[in-house]
């Protein structure tokens, strides 16, 4: 018992290591002053974008819509609050362009409101609801490492020594499958995305179609971080 008990810190010490530098992980708390953002901020310069950037997006995570689409009122504030200022690059060079959206409301399986955004090129997930305080929590991958399972985000689970595990899915990826320790369990992928509350380490994250067969496999913590 005391074993496991360390092996789930680690990975609670890991993952939040793992999401709060490598991931960088976004929270930025937004007041009334500053919830409304107007539409043009949001898009930046999304019209001169490249019709073949969001289609390539788009093909492979049918949440995403290009933004002229999308509602104003479909993203909530604090989300668009952080896209409107989100860098174009890594490095935080220029100002990022939005180029396609998507959200995904609670379900059975997601307790949070999850946005999907395309960002010059790279696929990001933002996260609100009640439990994080008007922020929004989040971070930007590659569409490769999206793909390939690796695109998530690791905050703090609603269990004691937990960790949320908030993930993007490709289409075809019906549910993930989580072994962990001496269990495990299936979670249903609702719009690209899966959440699940992750208490044993090591862990497995596996994305499976409908007919069963495996799309990724990734281990939580990935090795050595995103890159």
């Amino acid at each position: 018992m005391h074993t496991q008990s360390v092996k789930n810190r680690k990975l609670l010490a890991v993952l939040f290591g793992l999401g709060l530098t490598a991931l960088a992980v976004i929270v930025l708390a937004v007041d009334s002053s500053s919830a409304t953002v107007e539409r043009g901020d949001l898009a930046g310069d999304a019209q001169s974008s490249a019709k073949g950037e969001i289609a390539a997006g788009v093909s492979q995570f049918s949440i995403l819509r290009p933004v002229d689409s999308v509602a104003p009122g479909e993203i909530p504030p604090s989300v668009a609050s952080v896209l409107a200022e989100m860098p174009a690059t890594e490095d935080g060079q220029g100002r990022g362009v939005v180029e396609a959206l998507g959200t995904v409301v609670p379900t059975d399986s997601l307790a949070s409101q999850i946005t999907v955004a395309e960002v010059s090129g790279r696929l990001c997930v933002l996260a609100t609801g009640n439990e994080y305080q008007g922020a929004a929590l989040g971070s930007c991958f590659s569409r490769a490492e999206a793909v390939a399972g690796q695109g998530y985000v690791a905050i703090q689970g609603l269990a004691k020594d937990s960790v949320r595990v908030i993930g993007l899915a490709p289409d075809g990826v019906a549910k993930v499958a989580i072994a962990g320790g001496a269990g495990g369990e299936e979670v249903a992928v609702a719009g690209n995305v899966y959440e699940a509350d992750v208490v044993e380490a090591p862990t497995t994250v596996s994305g499976l179609t409908a007919a069963g067969d495996v799309s990724f496999r990734t281990q939580l913590p990935l090795a050595g971080g995103a890159e």
